[in-house]
């Protein structure tokens, strides 16, 4: 004889999606608690992102100025470690447009080391000889000083104009 399976019988019962299968009562019908979960969701998502968009701008203004004085300094640096490397007198001069030095003390536009071999203090001459460049990549600098070069000395002292 074939043994039948306990399997629970619904008689008498109109079936509206409760079953119980193995003691446990499940509701299978639709009640709209996944779509309203859904639309919550969606709406915190959207809340968080629109919140986020003007922090996440303002971060990445912040770490654009930080790169960027960030790159003055470790010219700075540089310049220090060359001229007492070399042996020579470095100057590091605030610049405009890359190629010559700006007297206004303009630093936020960009700055160039170079190593003076002509003498002239502070002056990109046809002799001296340019070791680095460094340009502004946008508006993110307010740097202005009165000091139109720096020059390091070849026992790395500094000489301020």
């Amino acid at each position: 004889m074939k043994k039948s399976h306990n399997f629970p019988i619904m008689r008498n019962k109109v079936n509206y999606g409760v079953s119980n299968v193995m003691g446990i009562d499940r509701i299978s019908r639709c009640n709209g608690t996944g779509s309203t979960m859904l639309l919550m969701a969606a709406a915190v998502f959207l809340f968080l992102f629109v919140a986020g968009v003007p922090a996440f701008s303002q971060l990445n203004e912040n770490e654009t100025t930080a790169k960027e004085v960030g790159s003055i300094t470790d010219h700075l640096q540089f310049a220090h470690q060359e001229a007492i490397r070399l042996g020579l007198p470095v100057t590091v001069c605030a610049s405009g447009d890359g190629e010559t030095c700006n007297d206004a003390g303009n630093w936020k536009e960009g700055c160039i080391v170079f190593i003076e071999v002509d003498g002239a203090q502070g002056d990109l001459g046809s002799s001296d000889i340019v070791l680095s460049k460094f340009r502004n990549s946008g508006d993110h600098l307010g740097l202005q000083s009165n000091l139109a070069y720096i020059q390091y000395q070849a026992d790395g002292s500094i000489n301020l104009n």
